[in-house]
């Protein structure tokens, strides 16, 4: 593999890296939580299902795209802030829900709403921030920031 091709794929992968990560947290605190009848009577009505699966990849995509506004030169915190959001979702769904299935709905809704509230915020604030880096980069090649 050339050195240019090996640089390449360390750019890729460090772009996707974070995502990945964020994907994997949502997955631990779903299925941790998921197991609670009360949260799950809650989430299998379709459109609340829907807004849950949508705010997520919101979240995905921020921590992709501000991943890839920080490889652009910008400072953009959303990723790193998600990521932290949802690490601590993660270890706090252990430990302030050592059984979920015993967990009353209010405090497993306010806990997913707060996954869910970042998210979407942050989703907002990377795709705000993206439209400003494609007016300020309009007449620029940024596809390889490293050329």
């Amino acid at each position: 593999m050339s050195s240019e091709r090996r640089r390449e794929h360390q750019r890729i992968s460090r772009l996707g890296l974070p995502a990945l990560v964020y994907a994997g947290l949502q997955v631990v605190i779903l299925t941790r939580l998921g197991a609670a009848p009360a949260l799950r009577e809650f989430v299998e009505s379709p459109p609340v299902e829907a807004g849950v699966v949508v705010l997520q990849f919101a979240g995905l995509s921020a921590v992709f795209f501000s991943t890839r506004l920080r490889d652009m030169g910008m400072r953009h915190l959303a990723s790193p802030l998600l990521l932290w959001v949802a690490l601590l979702g993660a270890i706090l769904g252990f430990v302030l829900f050592p059984a979920p299935e015993e967990a009353g709905r209010v405090s497993l809704v306010a806990f997913l709403g707060v996954q869910l509230a970042a998210a979407g915020a942050g989703a907002a604030w990377t795709m705000v921030s993206w439209g400003h880096a494609k007016v300020r980069f309009a007449d620029q090649d940024v596809s390889n920031p490293n050329a």
